[in-house]
């Protein structure tokens, strides 16, 4: 029961990247940079906007609208500080709902590629979680072993402290060990079934 051949196990370089179940992360990702990039460019120009001396510029649209009464070509218009500040504030905050919306579906997105690897790969890690149970049990058994071997030298009515250093006290012994509380634990998750439990760790 303790000597079962490990099956082979799914190699770290076969498990697809999350981008590759879900393509739509890459393109969150990609958007997500790009606006923060935006971003960080607009608050500068605010800094900027906000460090600048003299009176505002004067009124871009006034300036096309007496050019066409004149019949003029209209010069290319310049928002004034404040009216650009605010137009940066705007896109600021918009940008934050934007980013947010992306965030929430990047959630979303990540939990269902997540749901797709589990589905795979979870066969793959219940065996490995077998395997380590089976180790524990068998390093459990051993130690019960040991401890049965030091007992009957003891009530021989030998001295056993020649024995004591090759115990392995932080195992445990039984149910309430470190060893039983993991296996109690695996067993209510599913991992190793009660009939492969030894009767010492029950």
């Amino acid at each position: 029961m303790f000597n079962r051949k490990q099956a082979p196990t799914t190699d770290a370089s076969e498990i697809p990247a999350v981008e590759d179940i879900s393509p739509r992360l890459a393109e969150i990702a990609t958007l997500r940079t790009a606006l923060g990039q935006e971003a960080a460019s607009l608050r500068q120009e605010e800094f900027t906007l906000a460090q600048e001396d003299g009176p505002e510029l004067v009124d871009g649209a006034r300036e096309a609208r007496v050019a066409a009464i004149l019949g003029l070509a209209p010069k290319t218009a310049t928002a004034p500080r404040s009216q650009r500040r605010q137009q940066i504030a705007t896109r600021l905050r918009d940008i934050e709902d934007a980013c947010e919306v992306l965030d929430r579906e990047n959630i979303t997105e990540r939990s269902r590629a997540t749901a797709i690897i589990q589905d795979r790969l979870m066969p793959d890690y219940k065996r490995q979680i077998r395997g380590l149970l089976d180790a524990l049990i068998a390093a459990h058994t051993a130690q019960v072993e040991i401890r049965k071997f030091v007992s009957q030298v003891e009530d021989a009515g030998y001295s056993t402290g020649w024995l004591d250093a090759h115990r392995c006290r932080w195992l445990g012994i039984g149910p309430n060990g470190h060893i039983g509380r993991f296996v109690d634990e695996t067993k209510k998750a599913g991992f190793i079934a009660d009939r492969d439990i030894p009767g010492e760790l029950k």
